[in-house]
């Protein structure tokens, strides 16, 4: 019988260690602080750091409160209490995503619906929330617009010979690589990526990996929320496991493995 780790490897050509393409290394600069962030029945006194090209993972199982945790910390949902400091300087705790935007911080949520117009266009869809790059005064920039889409399309190899061509054409996995697209040329200092890979075939994982490592080595920090146990052990620098709305434990260097992370997530 084969095993998995063979299978993996002959499905995408490569060993594990391709695969992951883990080779960042996280600064001593802190760029996120959460304290003490609670949400009535959702999540409680959540405290964490992010430092400056680290790649936090945030594991539990599912309802323990890990995307309402991102969606607080984003201004999608809004917590009842804490602080959110990003770079050493205080959002507001009713902030708005747009708040989020304008201090560097970016969520690419697991639902797509969240962050697409599946019956619009890649062109509208690309340039929603960075219209600012496009536009000098009243006037539509179409040669940068063109130049924008074309790097970001062609770096995460999404196929398409059209960008006026509509979201719903495209596979789940290729809507994704679209919302990743879209947020990458705001050049975040903070990137959240909840279930960046979910449903996703081996290969198109391996490309958001190796993107996902380049930020980290570009100084971005970033922060993946994934049920997947391979993906958050052999990307992080650090896991936090959550556990009914509390963070109960922060593990990095050799605590991070699967016994010790499902060990403290039930």
């Amino acid at each position: 019988m084969t095993d998995k780790r063979k299978l993996a490897s002959m499905m995408a050509g490569r060993t594990l260690e391709e695969f992951y393409m883990k080779d960042s290394v996280p600064g001593i600069e802190v760029c996120l602080e959460v304290k003490g962030l609670s949400k009535k029945g959702v999540f409680n006194d959540i405290n964490f750091d992010l430092k400056k090209g680290e790649i936090l993972g945030i594991s539990g199982m599912v309802g323990s409160g890990r995307s309402e945790l991102a969606k607080a910390i984003f201004g999608i949902e809004l917590a009842d209490s804490g602080e959110i400091i990003i770079a050493g300087e205080e959002l507001p705790l009713k902030h708005s995503p747009k708040d989020s935007l304008n201090a560097g911080l970016v969520l690419v949520p697991e639902n797509k619906e969240e962050s697409l117009i599946l019956n619009n266009s890649v062109s509208i869809n690309t340039k929603i929330g960075i219209l600012e790059t496009f536009i000098k005064f009243i006037y539509l920039n179409k040669n940068k617009e063109e130049r924008i889409l074309l790097k970001r399309t062609n770096k995460l190899d999404i196929h398409t010979s059209n960008t006026e061509q509509k979201m719903f054409d495209f596979f789940e996995e290729n809507q994704q690589e679209i919302v990743i697209a879209k947020y990458l040329e705001t050049n975040p200092l903070i990137l959240i990526l909840d279930e960046p890979t979910k449903g996703m075939d081996i290969n198109i994982k391996s490309d958001i990996y190796n993107i996902v490592n380049n930020l980290a080595k570009s100084g971005a920090s970033i922060i993946i929320i994934s049920s997947e146990l391979p993906e958050i052990i052999n990307m992080s620098d650090r896991v936090a496991i959550m556990k009914e709305g509390h963070i109960v434990n922060i593990l990095e260097g050799d605590e991070i493995n699967q016994e010790k992370i499902m060990s403290f997530a039930v």
